[in-house]
């Protein structure tokens, strides 16, 4: 597989989240505070190794191979931001009505910066990378993210 099919695996993980986090937003001002914690920790779960091992892996290929592009850098401070926003929701200072925001905000920038990712950088991707690279970066992507999950163990 490649990389590109592995992440597509990812972002559909993470949509199914999302949609799950519509469903608590949508329930505002009767907040299932337990529910919402419990998903941001699975967002969480998903999210982080699947950016850092992203970051590592796509990001650093692509803007090696295609140099005259700002969709990389871009994807890094939306990763930034949206971990950012999801431990601060891991929190217990926020009332219902700032955790739904936040909650909402946060869905709308995964949603972005998802579609951003499989319409622009994947583009970018099939034409920079041979099938071949694509699957090997598709290897390596599997093994950091592996190796990020197992460091949090």
């Amino acid at each position: 597989m490649s990389i590109l099919d592995k992440l597509k695996e990812d972002h559909d993980k993470v949509r199914e989240i999302l949609k799950k986090a519509t469903v608590l937003i949508e329930q505002y001002p009767k907040v299932d505070v337990k529910g919402e914690r419990n998903l941001m920790k699975e967002l969480l779960s998903e999210l982080e190794p699947h950016s850092k091992a992203e970051e590592k892996v796509f990001y650093t290929a692509l803007r090696k191979k295609a140099k005259n592009i700002l969709s990389p850098y871009e994807g890094l401070q939306e990763h930034k931001l949206a971990l950012q926003v999801l431990k601060g929701l891991q929190k217990d200072q926020l009332d219902k009505s700032q955790r739904s925001a936040n909650m909402k905000v946060l869905k709308e920038m995964l949603m972005h910066h998802i579609e951003e990712e499989e319409s622009t950088y994947f583009k970018e991707a099939e034409q920079c990378f041979t099938s071949k690279e694509l699957q090997v970066l598709g290897e390596e992507f599997l093994e950091n993210k592996q190796k990020i999950v197992n460091s949090k163990k």
